[in-house]
């Protein structure tokens, strides 16, 4: 396939009967921006980047944030609550505090949203935190795909993977 194909199946996987695909591929080829090409005026798309990402419950805080609000200053504002928030538990020597609140208010909140099409696309798998787990990240994909209406896209350079992950994708 070639990248500029990537445009067309992503414009169009609501018509294709698969609830999840992925691209792979080189990078710098243009597999981020075609699929942001094609989702710029898609107001039931998510892209969230995993670059970074050193544990699921982060993927959750940022999906909630995405599916929740449109909004570039309630993004913001979280943002930097988040980051205060996290900070100050951290202080005080509580770091695992409320570790599910993230996950449990998206899943609600795709559960109240069951009704709607959404496209949840993860790009950077590759780019990934080293204290990542794989095989959760997996299981989200999987828990998100029990819901009706939501297609997943993974978008990644899976030769740049570490033996580990590779082996567990």
């Amino acid at each position: 396939m070639k990248a500029n194909e990537i445009y067309h199946i992503a414009k169009n996987i609501y018509n294709l009967p698969y609830k999840s695909i992925m691209f792979d591929g080189h990078w710098g080829i243009g597999k981020s921006y075609e699929i942001g090409r094609a989702f710029e005026e898609n107001s039931w798309s998510c892209i969230v980047s995993l670059f970074g990402i050193n544990n699921c419950q982060e993927i959750f805080s940022k999906l909630l944030l995405k599916l929740g609000s449109r909004n570039e200053t309630v993004e913001q504002v979280y943002k930097v609550t988040t980051s205060l928030g996290k900070a100050f538990l951290e202080h005080m020597g509580v770091n695992k505090a409320f570790t599910d609140t993230s996950k449990g208010l998206t899943l609600k909140l795709l559960k109240k949203l069951k009704d709607e099409n959404h496209i949840i696309v993860f790009d950077d798998l590759e780019r990934v935190g080293s204290d990542f787990n794989f095989e959760e990240f997996l299981g989200i994909v999987e828990e998100l795909l029990q819901f009706n209406g939501i297609k997943v896209i993974l978008v990644a350079n899976t030769n740049k993977f570490d033996e580990f992950n590779a082996s567990v994708f």
